[in-house]
């Protein structure tokens, strides 16, 4: 959470759900504005991600079985982007890349102060980038996780940067996918 937000909420099953029925019909009628913050990630980062955590649990996940995943993620996130005016696309890299200058983009649209307070992510005790070895590290910045490049094996890059439908659709989402 960010300090000086008085109320946010995650819903950890948003990814595969996006917008119910149900909710968008709410969304429509309720008196409250609701926003949506959408966060993407390059899918090799993700897919990098996902193969450690498999290997963590001792269940193997392929980089080619999560393409689908990936593929729908997106789909969903441009159908989101073009039917409501009330998202903001963020870039985990754009984040990492500029944490200052994204954090107050998403101040400006949520309507609230920004405050560098709010970059000061060791002081909080939610989730942050990185998830707990960010805690625990000993820099104070913020960076992005490139472990992709040396984690993923060249054919599992191929897989990911060869499939047509998912190069165009991340393009759309602010992506060059290449080898």
């Amino acid at each position: 959470m960010l300090p000086g937000l008085k109320k946010y909420q995650l819903n950890s099953d948003w990814n595969r759900h996006f917008m119910r029925q149900d909710d968008q019909k709410r969304m429509g009628t309720d008196p409250i504005i609701r926003k949506i913050l959408l966060l993407t990630r390059d899918p090799r980062g993700l897919a990098s991600s996902n193969k450690l955590a498999g290997i963590r649990k001792n269940v193997p996940r392929s980089v080619s079985s999560k393409i689908p995943v990936y593929i729908e993620f997106a789909q969903r996130a441009l159908r989101l982007l073009e039917s409501h005016s009330l998202v903001l696309l963020l870039r985990y890299e754009d984040l990492c890349a500029n944490p200052s200058g994204t954090i107050r983009k998403v101040c400006n649209f949520l309507g609230v102060t920004y405050n560098e307070s709010m970059l000061q992510f060791k002081e909080d005790r939610g989730h942050v980038l990185k998830g707990n070895r960010m805690i625990f590290d000993e820099r104070n910045t913020i960076s992005e996780d490139t472990s992709w490049i040396d984690i993923l094996t060249s054919n599992e890059i191929f897989s990911l940067v060869e499939n047509q439908q998912l190069i165009s659709l991340y393009q759309k989402l602010g992506y060059k996918l290449t080898n």
